[in-house]
């Protein structure tokens, strides 16, 4: 487990400016509000593939990233399990990804 601070959360997200395509944020100790500036940087990068599962994700978390997936076209692939979502964030997440045939959303540990 890291542990990941806001400081260093916001140096993170500087970093995904750039090219980076994959990102194993696994065991963070992420929560909602942590989540929330991620899925805001999220709506701007190119990377494809996000780990975000064993964290402290909820419902509030489970819609920033939505909204991200609504921008965002470049993730294809999105891991929040493990996390306590609801299930209200969970329905939100599985119509997002109906929506787009090429997004896979991980929310239960063997969903895929």
């Amino acid at each position: 487990m890291n542990k990941i601070n806001s400081e260093e959360l916001k140096i993170l997200a500087e970093a995904l400016k750039v090219n980076l395509r994959k990102m194993r944020l696994s065991s963070n100790r992420i929560c909602d509000q942590k989540c929330i500036a991620l899925a805001d940087v999220f709506r701007w990068t190119r990377v494809e593939k996000i780990s975000l599962n064993y964290n402290y994700i909820q419902n509030e978390g489970c819609m920033a990233l939505v909204g991200a997936l609504e921008i965002n076209q470049s993730i294809k692939e999105i891991d929040v399990s493990s996390n306590p979502l609801s299930a209200e964030g969970k329905k939100l997440l599985k119509e997002k990804e109906n929506e787009r045939s090429n997004l896979k959303i991980k929310t239960e540990k063997f969903n895929y």
